[in-house]
């Protein structure tokens, strides 16, 4: 099912804002030397542009990053690369939507209907991750402020005469400050979307407080994802400029005009990013024409990344589609694999026990006189003889275990206390069909398997004679692996 089917496209607030960027691109290009505008533009250096729209797309993997944290701090996190997947979907909408809010609710409402959470919990994820991108971009104002001042920076706005907004800067501080408060006291009732977002946002925010490396994560990826997005302004104005940048002076202003681009006002910032540009550069004597030039790059750059997330789009939409019939596993068989004297973690094996869901605990081993078998017959598990190999390892595992999933226990290695919960939530998507637990790949992990995919490897006729780099490119055949 779609979830924009029957979706109105049309609107007159987005007519507006498309005549608003209309009008207001040609107010800027009526003002600016056009020769030199197209002079600036022919001299672009490709290098400096092409480094440019990497940097978008590094911008764009941090905001994804930030999401994920925001996420997990609601409990509703699947694994990185969906969160990855739809972060570059809600860029998309972003752009079409001409705002943050549009993206973030159609982004929202694909991951709740592709990964089966309730989206009134997932669209909590939306403000709190907003406000670690606020806390970033202040960070970022701050550090560019004060380099600015030591650089002497700021020397060339004594000359400019300031209006303040007085009453509207006031109104905005204390509404803000009256929804923040609201907030966090607020204990909403009942069954209502309302209640239940409101409710989930209070939660994850008080886990984020709680947490201090889950909020310096979030507080450091947000800053570099900001400072990401006005490098890619910054790469595309060092490649059209005509003229030596005092990069030290003017460093505050780079922020400045990509937080004013951001404003859903127009389409993909056009017109007041410009206007932003040649007003704050004008301080420092960089030309309006590159100014100009420079910006209207960058939007060039946000429309190309806006094309590659409807791209992520259709292609993870029928993806998804093909794999809605796969079942939800609900329960979990942990294998320990010991090939060596090095008996299993009894702590560790408890720890993982004690989680309901986890029914039944297997020890694979080649010889019946490893050590910490007395431990583990303690603990309620059974001790299969044989399996030298992974491969062996793997068909054993599924001949024996009951489980929906088959998690292969590195006897080595300390899980933390999350790893059943975290890796069910990754297999929430449905695409996924295995993963690792603490490195990139299977071996030498703790991993684990759908054993209904593995069950079908085993049905493959010479799939015991593979080694285990063999069996997991077989296993990618099948679906997708992740690392958690």
């Amino acid at each position: 099912m779609n979830p924009l089917a029957g979706k109105k496209w049309f609107s007159w607030t987005r007519l507006i804002c498309v005549l608003g960027t209309v009008a207001l691109v040609w107010l800027v290009l009526r003002k600016i030397d056009y020769v030199g505008f197209v002079e600036a533009l022919r001299r672009t250096d490709v290098l400096w542009c092409a480094a440019a729209f990497a940097m978008y797309g590094v911008a764009l993997t941090l905001q994804a990053s930030r999401w994920h944290l925001a996420l997990r701090a609601i409990r509703r996190a699947v694994h990185w690369m969906a969160s990855w997947r739809l972060a570059m979907t809600g860029h998309f909408f972003f752009t079409v939507f001409f705002g943050m809010a549009g993206g973030d609710a159609a982004k929202s409402t694909f991951y709740a209907r592709w990964f089966r959470h309730p989206l009134p919990e997932v669209i909590a994820a939306a403000p709190l991750d907003r406000g670690l991108s606020l806390a970033g971009a202040l960070v970022l104002a701050v550090v560019t402020w004060l380099i600015a001042v030591v650089s002497g920076g700021l020397d060339s706005l004594r000359a400019v005469s300031f209006e303040s907004p007085g009453f509207w800067v006031l109104a905005g501080i204390t509404l803000g400050a009256f929804v923040g408060v609201g907030m966090i006291f607020w204990k909403p009732r009942g069954d209502s979307a309302w209640a239940r977002s409101i409710r989930a946002f209070r939660e994850g925010g008080g886990r984020m407080v709680l947490s201090p490396r889950l909020a310096a994560s979030g507080l450091s990826v947000a800053t570099l994802g900001h400072f990401a997005l006005s490098a890619v302004f910054a790469l595309n104005l060092q490649a059209v400029a005509s003229t030596e940048l005092s990069w030290a002076q003017m460093a505050w202003t780079v922020p400045a005009i990509t937080t004013i681009s951001c404003l859903p006002f127009t389409v993909a910032g056009a017109g007041v990013r410009e206007i932003a540009a040649v007003t704050l550069l004008g301080l420092y004597a960089v030309p309006a024409a590159d100014a100009v030039a420079a910006s209207m790059l960058t939007m060039v750059h946000k429309l190309a990344w806006a094309g590659i997330g409807a791209g992520v789009l259709w292609r993870e939409q029928s993806v998804q589609e093909r794999s809605s019939h796969v079942r939800r596993p609900e329960t979990v068989s942990i294998i320990v694999p010991i090939t060596s004297e090095v008996g299993a973690d009894a702590a560790n094996l408890r720890r993982l026990l004690a989680d309901p869901r986890v029914q039944e605990l297997i020890v694979i081993t080649a010889k019946d006189s490893c050590a910490g078998l007395s431990t583990v017959c303690e603990l309620g598990g059974r001790v299969v003889i044989g399996g030298v190999s992974r491969v062996e390892q793997f068909r054993m595992g599924a001949n024996e275990a009951t489980g929906d999933v088959l998690l292969f226990l590195n006897p080595k290695m300390s899980l933390r206390e999350d790893v059943v919960q975290t890796m069910l939530d990754a297999l929430r998507d449905s695409t996924v069909v295995a993963g690792s637990i603490g490195k990139p790949s299977g071996v030498f992990a703790s991993v684990f398997i759908r054993s209904d995919s593995l069950k079908r490897l085993l049905e493959q006729p010479d799939f015991l004679r593979t080694d285990e780099a063999e069996a997991w490119r077989r296993l990618r055949k099948l679906g997708r692996i992740v690392a958690v």
